[in-house]
């Protein structure tokens, strides 16, 4: 499915007709949001990566409007010869929504006609839009608009995902894990890798939290983090989105709500002498997906490995919530769902869940939408009315008291086929 390119002459006539006090007045989003767009080597084999989640909203006070009034800005930069722009329906992927894309300013409607630069018409959630279409030999540089048309109901949740490609090839990768430290040594004045290779770590989907801690024993060392490769300007200054350059020994990066994808990251050793640092990242929940009619095993609350201060954030008034948490995707035709936690030690650990975003902790209480904290067996039963609308269900382990508790975790779905 194509997006279509509008003719000039139809923005014209729409807004001679608003000026001469005619037949209706355009309409533009609430709210813009400034989305931050992966730019990826063109040789690349990753596909395009999450830039926005909502729900379907629909302008109160506009009776005809279809568009959904919240719009997503990204800035695509000079080189880029491929554009993808996805749009996806997570609640249900038959309900029909469209992307509707516009170069320079916010896509618009009147009685009559949209106002963009691209679109697409599939007749169903999932939606596809590259450029350069057919006809159009590059991909323009500047801020492109990304809002939705939409043909179902509100509070239908959805998906935005992108990525720019340049010619221009990205410094190699060296890849991290979470909680897996790395240990490095850094020349006066050096940087990690001399910005290529650099480190990279994949913010998971769903993470309260992305942490990036940079230590040493005796040295000075600073940190520069980015959604995009570090790099230098015209002058030779270092460019990334955050740059923590204190006189400590250690630095120390904690982002609340990131967006999933890209983090690269480069140590810095601004000093005379020789420096060594160890560097360690993590996401809060580490998130795994977890698949209906399943069951696993482990054990929650263990603290080994974890970046130091960070168990403050997982601490609750009554133990520990588990570092991990599970998402589950709900399939389409779900009817009921049971998930039940089992395990010698299930006495000491709580059942938590909460609908589309992760569990967290506030001021020690544990936020989230349902709970069951007694009794040997824990279980939720959730018929369809509970689970109607929603396209994910996080679930988290809280352990009570001290030490690992082991556990066995099962899911049951009912689905209608």
């Amino acid at each position: 499915m194509r997006g279509t390119r509008i003719g000039l002459g139809m923005i014209v006539l729409g807004l001679l007709a608003y000026g001469a006090g005619g037949l209706g007045q355009e309409v533009g989003p609430d709210r813009v949001i400034d989305a931050v767009l992966p730019i990826l080597p063109v040789e690349s084999d990753r596909g395009p990566e999450a830039i926005a989640t909502g729900t379907i909203e629909l302008p109160g006070s506009c009776e005809h409007c279809l568009v959904h009034p919240v719009q997503y800005r990204i800035t695509v930069p000079e080189g880029v010869v491929r554009l993808v722009i996805e749009l996806a329906n997570t609640t249900d992927p038959t309900g029909d929504i469209d992307l509707i894309v516009r170069e320079g300013q916010p896509v618009t409607e009147d009685e009559f006609s949209y106002y963009y630069s691209f679109r697409t018409y599939g007749e169903t959630g999932e939606e596809s839009l590259e450029l350069p279409e057919e006809g159009l030999d590059v991909v323009l540089a500047g801020d492109y608009y990304i809002g939705i048309v939409s043909f179902v109901e509100p509070g239908t949740a959805f998906e935005i995902r992108a990525a720019a490609y340049i010619e221009q090839p990205l410094p190699d990768a060296i890849d991290l894990e979470s909680n897996v430290p790395v240990i490095g040594q850094l020349q006066p004045g050096g940087l990690s890798g001399g910005l290529d290779p650099q480190y990279l770590y994949r913010v998971p989907e769903g993470a309260a939290l992305a942490v990036v801690h940079a230590s040493s024993r005796q040295d000075d060392i600073d940190l520069l983090v980015g959604r995009n490769p570090i790099e230098r300007d015209e002058y030779g200054h270092l460019l990334a989105d955050t740059q923590l350059r204190s006189s400590g020994l250690d630095e120390l990066l904690v982002i609340g709500e990131p967006e999933s994808g890209d983090l690269w990251i480069v140590v810095e050793n601004d000093t005379p002498d020789r420096a060594s640092y160890t560097l360690e990242v993590t996401s809060l929940p580490a998130v795994e997906e977890l698949s209906p009619d399943t069951q696993l095993v482990g054990a929650v609350g263990g603290e080994t490995g974890l970046i130091p201060l960070l168990s403050d954030y997982l601490r609750t008034d009554d133990g520990m919530l588990g570092l991990t948490q599970y998402r589950l995707q709900l399939p389409a035709g779900l009817t009921a769902l049971r998930v039940r936690l089992r395990g010698g030690e299930v006495c000491d650990i709580r059942l938590h869940l909460r609908y589309q975003q992760a569990v967290s902790v506030s001021h020690g209480s544990v936020v989230a939408d349902l709970s069951v904290t007694d009794g040997v067996s824990k279980e939720f039963v959730l018929q369809q009315a509970f689970i109607h609308g929603v396209s994910a269900l996080y679930i988290a382990l809280e352990r009570l008291g001290e030490g690992e508790k082991a556990f066995s975790l099962e899911v049951v779905a009912d689905v209608v086929e």
